[in-house]
């Protein structure tokens, strides 16, 4: 007798090996039985005729994790078929927190007095003991916390005592169950650290097993220099290494793809752990700070206001934008203004600028794009968000045949009528339109992507393959249906396709409507 039972279905296991007609039997949590069990008695039946039966997903980049504390939105990537995800990427997060850099994190980590809720994550986990979690989460240390607990905002190296607190720190969040470390190097405070402070870091995740998950300095004109760093910072570090993203940024630089891949085959040729992961759109995003130079951004925030409120500095800043593209991280000219949009922002007075480019908002303001940029950076407190569109499809199809490229959302909560549609529908996306329409890979080979890759990545043992004994993470989906239904136009809509999603031996998911169940689980190395 077990506690759930599958019937009828088409196995692919997570392994890459092909697929093949079983049933699975569920006890306790964990898969019990997989082959022939049309005998077999449950307290629960799937009919799973017609469809494929896998490991759950894994999102290996994913920026979940104020949803934990948000009760609006606990169906958000359950309905992808993600059963597990891996947060605190791209250098930010909930954890570790200290008087230094609670005034740089959400609120969700503040009482009401603006104390800190949690200092640590462990603090962080316990309390998540109380929430109700749909998905299993693990968690990375962001590097930016880390330099901001320290450091704050400043643009510097630490001295030797502040490396060392910076040290003490991470060896305490990894410690507590950390799987690897972030860093977000266009970011504040990120965008200040030079890689030798990143390598001294990356030395205590290499004893543990850890990863280090950089989003790199650039990704466009000078993208090969951030691989090279990337591997320079694993390599003398000893740790593992997972691109996160992987892209090649504006059209100037779509040719780079082949070499990028050279890059990083060669270097596991010699032996170093890498791998990498991508989202399955054209387009990426952030905040709209990422287009000023990182001196614009030394002190933080408000500094950077005050800089945009001083005419001469103001004027020194748009002076940047004349100089050629590959001369910094020039966002106007590798893009283009035209190709990114305001997807979100804080007042209600701009709200009918979200949809628009920043070349359409600059015209209809009669500016130039710069100082129509920082004008709304002004206006909106720097809290805009955009959407960069940045690729190609070669390229993403490029880089989506490479074995050690797992699939990925890079989504959070998603914010403003344009918001990105991948939080509602990559790893369908991957299934619909790259494997079943595009013949790109084979769909065991997406299902490896999304399963048993990720978890070898990050250390989650037996998690993403279906086999017996595992934890029972199960997705079963319509290999004919499945697709995303956001677009960027309209990013809300849930895929199709996803029938059923077993989190932990419990079904949240049946029959494409959410059960109320919540079976995730913490996930610490």
């Amino acid at each position: 007798m077990f506690d759930l039972l599958i019937l009828g279905g088409t196995v692919i296991d997570g392994t890459g090996k092909p697929r093949y007609r079983g049933d699975v039997g569920v006890t306790g949590g964990r898969v019990d039985a997989v082959g022939d069990l049309s005998g077999a008695e449950a307290h629960e039946v799937i009919d799973a005729k017609g469809m494929i039966v896998a490991p759950g997903f894994i999102d290996p980049h994913s920026h979940s994790e104020p949803a934990f504390f948000d009760p609006k939105v606990p169906e958000l990537k359950l309905r992808q078929g993600i059963t597990t995800e891996i947060v605190q990427h791209c250098g930010g997060g909930l954890s570790p927190v200290t008087e230094a850099n609670i005034g740089h994190l959400s609120d969700v980590v503040k009482n009401e007095d603006g104390t800190p809720r949690w200092t640590s994550l462990g603090g962080l986990i316990d309390a998540l003991d109380d929430r109700p979690l749909t998905v299993n989460v693990g968690f990375l240390v962001p590097h930016g916390t880390l330099r901001a607990a320290v450091l704050a905002m400043d643009n510097r190296a630490p001295d030797a005592e502040e490396m060392a607190q910076m040290e003490r720190l991470l060896a305490r969040e990894v410690d507590e169950g950390a799987l690897g470390m972030s860093s977000g190097l266009v970011y504040l405070p990120g965008c200040f650290a030079k890689t030798d402070e990143i390598i001294n870091l990356c030395r205590h995740l290499a004893a543990s097993g850890g990863v280090y998950c950089p989003h790199m300095r650039n990704e466009g004109y000078h993208l090969e220099e951030g691989i090279n760093e990337s591997l320079t910072i694993v390599e003398k570090s000893g740790a593992a290494l997972q691109v996160v993203h992987l892209k090649a940024l504006g059209k100037d630089n779509w040719h780079k793809t082949p070499a990028v891949i050279a890059m990083l085959d060669a270097a596991r040729a010699r032996g170093l752990r890498v791998t990498a992961d991508q989202y399955p759109y054209v387009a990426g995003s952030g905040g709209l700070t990422t287009v000023l130079p990182r001196w614009a951004m030394a002190g933080g925030i408000e500094a950077m206001l005050d800089r945009l409120r001083d005419p001469e500095i103001r004027a020194k800043i748009r002076a940047e934008y004349d100089l050629e593209a590959t001369a910094w991280d020039n966002r106007g000219k590798s893009l283009g203004w035209e190709n990114m949009v305001v997807a979100s922002v804080h007042t209600t007075k701009n709200r009918s600028l979200e949809g628009k480019s920043l070349q359409q908002i600059a015209r209809e303001r009669g500016r130039d794009e710069a100082l129509a940029v920082f004008d709304l950076l002004l206006e909106e407190d720097g809290k805009v968000g955009l959407i960069n569109y940045f690729g190609c499809e070669e390229s993403i199809e490029q880089f989506m045949k490479v074995p050690y490229v797992a699939v990925c959302t890079d989504a959070g909560v998603p914010v403003g009528s344009s918001a990105h549609p991948r939080g509602f529908g990559a790893m369908p996306r991957v299934l619909g339109r790259y494997v079943r329409e595009r013949g790109v890979i084979s769909l065991e080979e997406a299902v490896r992507k999304m399963t048993s890759l990720p978890s070898a990545t990050f250390g989650l043992g037996d998690r993403g393959v279906l086999q017996r004994s595992a934890p029972a993470d199960i997705v079963v989906f319509d290999p004919d249906r499945v697709i995303d239904n956001s677009t960027f136009a309209d990013p809300y809509p849930y895929p199709s396709g996803i029938e059923f999603v077993v989190v932990n031996g419990e079904v949240e998911i049946r029959g494409g409507e959410f059960t109320g169940k919540t079976a995730g689980q913490v996930l610490t190395r």
